[in-house]
């Protein structure tokens, strides 16, 4: 039975950036680098980048992907796989993590973007706050894995957003 998720149906602005977290499951890479979202191969991954497109209709360009070896990711860079994992840094890693994406982020948007990140606490726990990402929805905030994967996938049959939940 397919649960019931809140809808939120505000407007995404014109200023609005997603951030999507990578995934363990990659594909090999022998023959050299490829598009950073060809490269994530999960279907978690892959939900939340259609999620992203069709559900909320931001363009490619403004996709990020959160990536623990290359931080911001830009969805047509050119990557080779990797085995770095966040969730098995420190949390002084994750700080200084977070401030090479914010760093990143500050150069290329300004301070009153948007952000929807759909991605796990250790992406965003060091990068939300006053002086940094401030105008943010966090749409599968305390989400497990598979709670995460039905909310995105009953947001894209249904196209509605999904609500942050409080």
């Amino acid at each position: 039975m397919e649960q019931d998720y809140p809808v939120d149906d505000t407007v995404v602005i014109d200023d609005t950036v997603v951030l999507i977290s990578c995934v363990k499951q990659k594909v090999d890479t022998p023959d050299g680098p490829i598009p950073a979202k060809d490269l994530f191969t999960s279907e978690l991954f892959k939900k939340s980048l259609v999620y992203a497109k069709v559900v909320l209709e931001i363009s490619e360009e403004r996709i990020f992907i959160l990536s623990d070896e290359y931080h911001l990711l830009p969805l047509n860079q050119p990557v080779s796989n990797y085995e770095k994992n966040l969730n098995d840094a420190s949390e002084d890693e994750k700080k200084i993590w977070a401030d090479v994406v914010w760093g990143q982020l500050s150069q290329k948007f300004g301070p009153d973007t948007h952000y929807i990140i759909l991605a796990g606490e250790n992406y965003y726990k060091y990068l939300i706050s006053a002086d940094r990402i401030k105008n943010v929805k966090l749409p599968l905030k305390g989400m497990r894995m598979g709670e995460r994967l039905s909310a995105l996938k009953s947001a894209i049959t249904n196209n509605q957003a999904i609500t942050q939940k409080k």
